[in-house]
This record gives structure tokens, sequence and C-alpha cells, in this order.
């Protein structure tokens, strides 16, 4: 990261965490794009990183528990999500779907139906 600043906010117990954009050289976009989806929810509209802290009285520790918290965001941001694997439907599957179409088609013809008065 190119700058971090930390401010006090309303109190001293109370840390704010700003860390500017890092732009990197990697190869393939999602690489680039990941980090960003991650930490969209700590994005401020100039595009830094916000992340707040106010659990403990002590400002250091608050100062400690944000950068935690931007470790554990940098790493979770590096593990590739997994692949999502396209599967068929069963034929079992398909079989239960149509018959249960089929039933319910016949349920609904059946109330169609009118009574004959004998008359």
């Amino acid at each position: 990261m190119r700058t971090l600043r930390c401010e006090p906010a309303h109190d001293e117990a109370h840390h704010d965490h700003h860390a500017h954009r890092r732009r990197t050289s990697a190869p393939r976009r999602s690489r680039r794009a990941r980090p960003r989806a991650k930490a969209a929810r700590f994005l401020t509209d100039d595009g830094e990183i916000l992340i707040t802290a106010s659990e403990n009285r002590s400002q250091a520790q608050n100062k400690e528990a944000c950068i935690d918290r931007l470790r554990s965001l940098v790493a979770a941001s590096l593990i590739p999500p997994k692949v999502r694997r396209p599967t068929n439907v069963s034929k079992a599957s398909k079989a239960r779907r149509v018959d249960a179409k089929s039933r319910r088609g016949k349920v609904k013809r059946l109330r169609q139906q009118r009574p004959d008065h004998g008359d």
C-alpha cells in the first residue's frame, strides 16, 4: 500500500483505518477485480478502504484490530474462488418432474369437467 492513514474519530478509543488502493500489474483482470469486490463494502467514494474498530477502549488495540481486518481482507481476496462445474440433471429427476407435471395437469382437467345432470 502506498499510504496508510490512521486518524482517531470522535473519541480516542474509536479508530478508523484508511488505506489507498494500490495499483498492481496483475496479469488477469479477475485477479485485480477480486480484491475490489471483496473490499466493496469498505470502499469510500474516493476509492479508499475504510475499516473501523471500536470494540476496545484503547486506540492502539483498535488500530491493531483494523490492521488485522485489513490483513484478513487481503488474504481472503488472494484465494481464488472455486470453479463452478456445470452438472446435468439426472434422468430420474427429469422423470419425476414430468410425472408431477402430468399429475397436476390431470387434476386441472378433472376440475374443468362439469357434471352431467341427468334431467
